[in-house]
């Protein structure tokens, strides 16, 4: 869905001291899953069209390990941008009249417009920095 609404979304929940995130994931990651919604908190400057397209793949995932997988190739190219100071998702689980379903909420903090990349460019005799 991804849109412009900048409401961060809510702290996902701390995990019990007695819980193993490795042996729920190898359990669990082959399980049926599909992304219910997606939505983009923080990009006031950044088009929603840029956000979606990093997000590509979304609509194609089965299962834990496939939306593990997207959301890390997301992140990597989200990142590579170099428009974000950080990215970070998080995912929770659908609304219980869809089971098997995932809502991931994207929430990206820009960076300052002032600050950027400086670089030098030489061609034959001419430089440009």
């Amino acid at each position: 869905d991804g849109g412009d609404d900048n409401t961060p979304a809510p702290p996902a929940p701390a995990p019990s001291a007695n819980f193993n995130f490795a042996e729920s994931y190898s359990r669990t990651k082959h399980k049926p899953l599909r992304v219910n919604s997606a939505t983009v908190h923080g990009n006031e400057r950044t088009s929603s069209k840029v956000v979606e397209r990093e997000l590509r793949g979304l609509a194609d995932i089965n299962n834990l390990h496939d939306l593990a997988t997207c959301l890390l190739d997301a992140t990597n190219r989200l990142q590579a941008l170099d428009v974000f100071h950080s990215v970070d998702i998080l995912v929770d689980a659908g609304p219980p009249n869809r089971p098997n379903t995932c809502d991931v909420h994207v929430n990206l903090r820009e960076r300052d417009m002032l600050a950027f990349n400086a670089g030098t460019y030489v061609q034959g005799n001419e430089v440009s920095a």
